[in-house]
């Protein structure tokens, strides 16, 4: 926020100038970045969430079961930038690491690009629950079904 100042007026969010706000949104980006470290290490780069709080992210984006057959859970070590994992199980951990953020808004850019369409569902509807703005850049269709509102460019 604050890349551009308006010449006339003020961009407000709850009444604060958009130059102050800080932490207010979560960016998950097209290509995924995962860091050569553990699990637990690239979900809590910019949030201290429990153990439990992890496990509970990693079930909301359908990533749980997965991780628990691993044989160090969350404190499995991934190679340079998730070698190790599918493209849509680090889409996933991404999406996790941003629920885990604790933001009130989160911009995901083709966040289900490399998911299945029944794990895009669970996904999708799970992150429906959260309470949260979500802004989400799909060119998937059943992206839609999850909006409340759509603009097509």
């Amino acid at each position: 926020m604050g890349a551009y100042e308006p010449k006339e007026g003020a961009i407000t969010i709850d009444g604060k100038p958009s130059s102050t706000i800080d932490g207010l949104f979560a960016y998950v980006p097209q290509g995924n970045y995962l860091l050569p470290t553990t699990i637990k290490e690239n979900l809590t780069l910019f949030s201290t969430p429990t153990d439990e709080e992890i496990l509970n992210a990693l079930e909301l984006v359908s990533l749980r079961d997965k991780v628990d057959s691993l044989k160090e859970g969350i404190n499995t070590k991934l190679h340079d930038l998730g070698n190790g994992l599918s493209e849509g199980e680090g889409q996933r951990l991404s999406i996790a690491r941003a629920i885990l953020s604790n933001r009130d808004v989160l911009i995901l850019d083709e966040c289900t690009s490399a998911l299945d369409e029944e794990t895009a569902n669970k996904v999708l509807t799970n992150l429906k629950s959260l309470n949260k703005t979500i802004i989400m850049v799909s060119h998937k269709g059943e992206s839609e079904a999850y909006a409340t509102k759509t603009i097509k460019l």
